[in-house]
């Protein structure tokens, strides 16, 4: 099932459009309707069919969760509502919800109340009700239950069910901010580096020098300076697709206490054509491809998986990866990616097209990039 014309009047209403794109406060930027993915940077402009076009895309990942973890029937006022719900806040909080145990006991009034509960935000660490939350939650409600698009007339969002806020898609929002955006492609600015942005870039390059990527980390730095000029990440990685899968690939570099440290990291499936060799040698940005897309990536928020556990989310900012968010193409840990697997088979697993990560350090790996630092995939021309 897909989002409606009613359910898109909803989403619209709320993010409102941006032909140019601009940062909001927490430092993402942002250009059509919430739209934080490649197009997003300064300078841009584009027009409203392209934003239109764009929303379309964003949709389809919300569409998948409600489909995904909603196992009953719904009208199609109902699937509106609960996709705009899951735009707004992720479908992580969305499968942890009450409002999601509710509806799949077939309790619909029951699930129904559940949306006017998601209006809280934070403010100086304080959970506090956001009017322009409490109205989106209304105009939802009222969809859920009537089938008619009102305006009760913005956004922000945090968990309601206590617990459930270690798996909200959106975590660690800074909490002087009055709202937050938590959008379907939310990104940050980094902040936890060098105080000086531009300061980590003698670092960076000794360091890329010594580990045989001065490459990718050129490139790295020059996007951040182009893009992004205020970013202060402290850790930056580099994933050297020029390695054997056997071999440690994803170097990790700490600017702050000027150190890298590798790791394992698959390529997809889709990646190797026929030789099947543990080279990746096949780099798509196609669907269904379950192929690697090289360049460069903004780590973006996390959220828990059923199938594979703590995940990070990427949002490709080139044209060779910017079907990432679409694709799921996120950070994980995985079974085939491990010492012991490289020692029976003399190369690590593939994925679906993710940099998956051996599990005994993916969260640890993950807790350094998410929130902004950025990530390359990269192979030699």
């Amino acid at each position: 099932m897909k989002i409606s014309t009613d359910g898109l009047k909803i989403v619209k209403h709320f993010e409102g459009l941006f032909l140019k794109a601009y940062v909001d406060p927490v430092g993402i930027w942002i250009i059509g309707y919430g739209h934080t993915g490649s197009v997003a940077y300064a300078g841009n402009e584009i027009t409203e069919k392209k934003a239109d076009d764009l929303l379309r895309e964003d949709m389809k990942e919300s569409e998948y969760f409600v489909d995904r973890y909603c196992e009953v029937n719904l009208s199609q006022q109902q699937f509106d509502a609960l996709v705009s719900f899951t735009f707004n806040v992720g479908g992580g909080a969305l499968a942890k919800s009450t409002l999601r145990k509710k509806l799949n006991a077939e309790d619909f009034e029951g699930a129904s109340n559940e949306f006017p509960r998601w209006n809280k935000g934070t403010v100086n660490g304080t959970k506090v009700v956001l009017p322009g939350l409490t109205r989106r939650r209304k105009s939802e409600h009222h969809l859920f239950d009537t089938n008619e698009v009102v305006f009760f007339d913005d956004r922000g969002v945090l968990d309601p069910d206590g617990e459930e806020n270690e798996t909200l898609t959106m975590v660690e929002m800074p909490s002087e901010l009055e709202s937050m955006e938590a959008g379907g492609g939310a990104g940050f600015l980094a902040h936890k580096g060098l105080h000086t942005a531009g300061a980590d870039e003698g670092i960076l390059r000794d360091l890329g020098k010594t580990y045989g990527i001065s490459f990718p980390v050129d490139l790295l730095i020059e996007l951040r300076n182009d893009r992004y000029p205020t970013s202060r990440p402290q850790f930056w990685a580099v994933v050297d697709f020029d390695l054997h899968s056997s071999k440690p690939r994803l170097f990790v570099l700490d600017v702050v206490e000027k150190k890298v440290n590798s790791y394992l990291c698959a390529h997809g499936i889709g990646s190797e054509g026929s030789t099947d060799d543990g080279f990746a040698s096949v780099f798509k940005n196609k669907k269904n491809s379950k192929s690697t897309s090289l360049g460069i990536y903004r780590c973006a928020e996390t959220y828990n998986s059923n199938r594979n556990g703590y995940s990070l989310r990427l949002d490709g900012l080139e044209d060779t990866n910017s079907n990432a968010r679409s694709r799921y193409i996120v950070m994980h840990g995985a079974r085939y990616v491990s010492r012991d697997f490289v020692s029976e088979y003399q190369r690590i697993g593939r994925s679906e097209g993710c940099p998956a990560l051996d599990h005994k350090y993916a969260t640890n790996v993950i807790d350094q990039l998410k929130l902004g630092s950025f990530l390359i995939h990269w192979k030699a021309p």
